[in-house]
């Protein structure tokens, strides 16, 4: 007599249709697509009307800009998520292209805060320079941390589109 077979769970695969995980995607893109739409509308209006000679106005909406920024790079990255996970080949070359541009806002916005931080220690009262570094030290941080992920998800979407040529 053989030994009974050894039954361990009793979980059974679920396939996946094609139509449900096209879907998905589906979804995926438009809720990103939603809150690129919500967080470049709140960042073009924190930057309306443009006054980057002023650097008063460069440290205030600058600092604002980085604060709103998770809206605008969670989208991004969702879509890039989308992208890089779905069926198709174009969203990825498009992703590239959204991340790469996100990324250069996103170093030139840090740069013109930086330029302002001087100026905006010098005009401010001493009592107010707590405050300050901590809105300085706020801002590098989301500034640093969205530009790394959107130069990672440029990255992995630009070796996955080549990946996808190659076969």
């Amino acid at each position: 007599m053989g030994t009974p077979p050894l039954l361990i769970g009793t979980e059974r695969a679920t396939v996946v249709p094609p139509q449900a995980r096209e879907a998905g995607w589906g979804a995926l893109v438009t809720m990103g697509v939603a809150l690129i739409l919500v967080g470049a509308t709140d960042l073009g209006l924190a930057l309306y009307p443009f006054q980057f000679a002023n650097n008063d106005w460069r440290f205030s909406v600058l600092s604002s800009v980085a604060n709103g920024l998770p809206m605008l790079g969670v989208g991004t990255l969702v879509v890039s998520v989308a992208a890089l996970y779905g069926p198709s080949r174009w969203p990825k070359a498009v992703v590239v292209a959204l991340n790469s541009v996100v990324l250069l806002a996103i170093v030139s916005a840090a740069i013109g805060f930086l330029t302002a931080v001087g100026t905006a220690f010098e005009l401010a009262p001493a009592e107010v320079h707590l405050g300050l570094q901590k809105a300085v030290g706020k801002s590098m941080v989301i500034f640093t941390a969205f530009a790394v992920a959107h130069g990672v998800a440029a990255i992995s979407c630009a070796r996955a589109l080549q990946r996808d040529n190659q076969v």
